[in-house]
């Protein structure tokens, strides 16, 4: 009888994991809150961002190959130096947040990460594993301090990823899940090298067409976004599968004409404009809650909607300005890159406005 009940009792949450969004609420679309600060100084490639619990925020720019750290009142100080000794990076490619408020930038130029406190004071080195050269693109890393990153492969005209997760400090390198990438185009190319004619192959990426991305939130629970399936499947730290929301169905979009010149025939053309993502994979942002947000694949030019996801519901829908983009969220808030017409980026900070 009380195993019974103890089924019972996972009904409602069954069906919630389950349910498609015509059974949801769709909340419409909402615009962005307060405008908290934004920087005076403009930034390369501000790529990477990381929340700290005093409201400040810390930026990895691999563009100026500096690491920077800006208050909660908007003034930048910039975190140790270029260099290969103690606390110095060559390329801070990303920044994470590690237990106990610590910040882990990852330099994969030299192959290791440095590890900081919330004030910008080094702490110590960690080197990649042996043979772990493809955690350079470390992703995300959660506050049981293991890195999140992704390693490719290409198999039948698509890339496949796989996602790899390790323990900072540790040797071993576990699999995590496998991911579908975008589909690629193979045109032959004829170059000259000299008086020669060389025939090559060149593989290029088909924009929007479907690719899986995934998330990973503090607690080391993580999130995959389905393409082919247009779904959240949110997973526990240790792959058990814990609920699924559904996506906004995939908008059609036209094909750049540079890309449709090198896709033949035209039914090709057509098959891949109409196998589309709902979301683009560029940047999945995980807020402190756990929620995800993605961009959604946009229906017309300058459109720049976002969707954020429970573990249960589509929870938000805001509207960003155009040449923004999101690349961290938490308490509240919502931190953007704003791309000038020098084509720098600055920050800015923005309320979050309250979920209805």
């Amino acid at each position: 009888m009380r195993n019974l009940l103890s089924y019972l009792a996972l009904i409602p949450s069954l069906l919630v994991a389950g349910q498609t969004l015509e059974a949801q609420r769709i909340p419409p679309v909402q615009p962005l809150g307060r405008l908290i600060w934004k920087t005076a100084e403009h930034f390369t490639d501000a790529s990477s961002v990381v929340l700290i619990g005093d409201g400040s925020i810390a930026i990895a720019d691999p563009g100026a190959r500096e690491f920077s750290i800006i208050s909660a009142s908007g003034v930048v100080r910039r975190v140790g130096r270029e260099g290969s000794g103690p606390g110095e990076y060559l390329q801070p490619q990303w920044v994470h947040r590690l237990p106990r408020s610590r910040l882990v930038l990852v330099d994969p130029r030299q192959f290791r990460l440095a590890i900081f406190d919330s004030t910008g004071k080094f702490i110590e080195t960690n080197a990649f594993p042996s043979g772990g050269a493809a955690i350079q693109s470390t992703q995300f890393v959660d506050r049981l301090g293991r890195a999140w990153f992704p390693s490719f492969s290409v198999q039948d005209n698509s890339r496949r990823i796989s996602l790899l997760r390790w323990l900072v400090g540790q040797s071993t390198i576990d699999t995590v899940a496998q991911l579908l990438g975008p589909k690629l185009v193979v045109t032959p190319v004829t170059a000259r090298d000299g008086s020669k004619r060389v025939e090559e192959l060149v593989m290029r990426y088909v924009p929007y067409s479907q690719a899986d991305a995934f998330g990973v939130a503090p607690d080391g629970s993580y999130a995959i976004l389905r393409a082919k399936s247009a779904r959240v499947e949110w997973y526990s730290p240790n792959a058990q599968l814990i609920s699924r929301v559904d996506f906004p169905p995939p908008r059609t979009v036209p094909l750049p004409d540079s890309t449709r010149a090198l896709v033949r025939p035209e039914s090709l053309r057509q098959a891949l404009e109409n196998d589309q993502s709902a979301f683009q994979t560029d940047r999945i942002v995980v807020a402190d809650d756990g929620t995800v947000w993605a961009k959604r694949t946009p229906a017309h030019p300058g459109q720049n909607e976002w969707l954020a996801f429970s573990r249960s519901e589509l929870v938000a829908r805001v509207a960003l300005p155009p040449r923004t983009w999101l690349i961290a969220a938490g308490n509240g808030r919502l931190v953007l890159t704003r791309r000038g017409d020098s084509d720098l980026q600055a920050i800015e900070i923005y309320q979050q406005m309250s979920r209805k």
